[in-house]
């Protein structure tokens, strides 16, 4: 008997479902090189602007900073993003002129139209960013460039140097905040010392020797009067005169010890605040210093700048 050379049915089916998936994967597989592959840039009209990105963060004095290629293409790779970012790109679209472009105003989704329109590349130093938007309305593409790279290069400035400048905010808060308590202690002092008599140590101590010497004379005072009252009768007159000295006495040396205390307390006060104010002012000088060095920071070139302000690209 001569065999079918048709295979069975359902051999014929499992042929035709493996035929239909190495096709279905052939597709797939080229179209995702496809959307993969770097496209093409179009020699139609369009608008295009360029900027420079620097290989070594900025700096004011030369050999400050030093280039990295690491860091460099991971700054580069986030400008490219930073740019097309919707947050960006919204700025952008806010502003009055491109509000009211014909070309944005007749999208469905300008935000989206947008993101998806623009194309970003470098040229082979890799150093220049050319950020283009094709199609004929070139002189509206112009406007719209321009409010991109405000916007763009505001954001850039915020994000290398926002945190820089918040710092130096609460530095100089703080600074602020030492100087008013370096004020503050210095007038206390002013009122201890018009309370001792002196404000430095060589008379705060001349007059401690002083106070001490009334101590003890006050003190001998009273010694030599207790003394005579006891050569009297208690009801004799010598005895009521003496025993009325002695009140003296005793009033004058209580006082006399109480003036010792309160400078005592003065002194012992005045040297926690002198303690206070050189902690504070070498702390104070400490925030000064990396204030200035913040502000220098600051005043350095930016990284980022437009070398080409947006322009009708030639037909190539």
């Amino acid at each position: 008997m001569t065999p079918d050379p048709v295979a069975p049915a359902p051999q014929r089916k499992w042929l035709v479902a493996g035929l239909l998936i190495l096709a279905l994967s052939g597709w797939a597989a080229a179209l995702f090189v496809y959307m993969r592959a770097p496209k093409p840039t179009p020699d139609g009209p369009g608008a295009t602007v360029v900027f420079h990105i620097s290989r070594i963060p900025p700096a004011i004095f030369p050999g400050q900073a030093a280039s990295d290629p690491n860091e460099f293409e991971s700054y580069r790779q986030a400008q490219a993003a930073m740019i097309r970012r919707r947050l960006t790109l919204n700025q952008a679209l806010k502003d009055e002129k491109v509000a009211n472009l014909s070309v944005v105003r007749k999208q469905n989704d300008p935000l989206a139209w947008l993101h998806d329109n623009l194309r970003v590349s470098f040229d082979s130093s890799q150093e220049f960013m050319r950020v283009e938007i094709d199609g004929k309305d070139e002189g509206e593409y112009i406007v719209l460039l321009r409010a991109l790279a405000t916007a763009y290069l505001q954001d850039v400035e915020e994000r290398d140097r926002g945190a820089q400048r918040a710092r130096l905010a609460k530095l100089e808060d703080v600074h602020r905040s030492y100087r008013s308590e370096t004020e503050k202690s210095h007038h206390r002092l002013d009122v201890i010392a018009a309370a001792l008599g002196a404000k430095d140590r060589t008379t705060l101590a001349v007059l401690d020797s002083l106070h001490r010497d009334e101590l003890r004379t006050a003190t001998r005072d009273l010694q030599t009067l207790q003394e005579q009252l006891a050569l009297f009768s208690a009801d004799s007159p010598e005895a009521k005169n003496v025993r009325t000295r002695i009140e003296v006495a005793k009033t004058r040396l209580e006082s006399v010890q109480n003036q010792i205390s309160r400078s005592n307390e003065y002194r012992m006060e005045s040297e926690d605040i002198r303690r206070t104010i050189q902690n504070t002012e070498r702390l104070g000088q400490s925030i000064a210093n990396e204030i200035e060095k913040i502000k220098i920071n600051l005043g350095a070139p930016p990284r980022v700048t437009v070398v080409e302000e947006a322009f009708i690209r030639p037909r190539r």
